[in-house]
């Protein structure tokens, strides 16, 4: 029997959303340090990185039987995560004020909750709307 809906092949190097994310955050603290201002650091952020994965999922999910909850769940489920490193960099940023803009935290329970609750918001949110257009725009096209 034929599988309806081949997977295609696994390209490039994949890493888990927490790995990615440190190694972002890591690229973009070392340019805060560096002096290079907010304002052109934070296109390099988890959002932009969020956008353009969604756009890529609604893309490779075009043929699938449900794929807006998978592009939902993919979000739900790897955002948590990607938000830990920053979590950790904003309470840290809150106890020895290291100079980047993850600081404003008054603890670090605000810290916790504010980039595993709010900043996973602001991920699936906009993902999902970037990624159900891109969904949409791909099946318009098939």
């Amino acid at each position: 029997m034929t599988d309806l809906h081949p997977r295609p092949e696994p390209r490039g190097e994949f890493l888990p959303p927490s790995a990615a994310a440190t190694r972002k955050l890591l690229s973009v603290g070392a340019l805060e340090l560096a002096g290079v201002p907010t304002a052109s650091v934070f296109p390099l952020g988890l959002l932009w990185l969020a956008l353009g994965s969604e756009v890529v999922l609604g893309v490779i999910l075009g043929d699938e039987r449900h794929p807006y909850l998978l592009l939902l769940l993919s979000l739900v489920i790897f955002s948590p995560p990607s938000r830990v490193p920053v979590f950790a960099t904003g309470g840290i940023e809150t106890t020895w004020a290291v100079g980047t803009h993850y600081g404003g935290f008054e603890s670090w329970q605000q810290a916790l909750f504010s980039q595993l609750f709010w900043g996973s918001s602001i991920q699936v949110i906009p993902g999902f709307l970037i990624g159900s257009a891109a969904l949409g725009i791909k099946r318009l096209g098939s």
